[in-house]
C-alpha cells in the first residue's frame, strides 16, 4: 500500500474538520484505501479542505462519487518514502 501525505500546510490551524466531520474524514479514508493508498487523517482531511478552499469553500460536502473524490485526493496528497527495514 503506498503511503501519501499533504505536503502543503495552508490548513487553518483554528478549525478541525477531523473533529467536526469524522465521518467524512473517515469516508477519504476508505476511498484512499479501497484505491491502494493510505494517509493519515491529518493529511486526507488537509488535502480535502485544500480542495475546499480552492472553491471558496470552507468544507464541501460531496455527492456518491467515490471516483471523483480519489481524484482530488490524488492530485493533492504526494507519496511518501518507504520507512527502511
Amino acid at each position: 500500500m503506498q503511503r501519501l501525505g499533504y505536503m502543503h500546510r495552508r490548513v487553518r490551524s483554528d478549525w478541525d474538520p477531523i473533529r467536526e466531520f469524522p465521518q467524512d474524514v473517515e469516508r477519504l479514508l476508505r476511498v484512499l484505501e479501497q484505491a491502494g493508498f493510505a494517509a493519515s487523517a491529518e493529511d486526507a482531511a488537509a488535502a480535502y479542505q485544500d480542495y475546499s478552499a480552492s472553491l471558496c469553500a470552507g468544507w464541501l460536502q460531496w455527492d456518491d462519487s467515490d471516483d471523483r473524490l480519489i481524484n482530488v485526493l490524488l492530485a493533492r496528497l504526494s507519496p511518501l518514502a518507504a520507512a527502511p527495514d
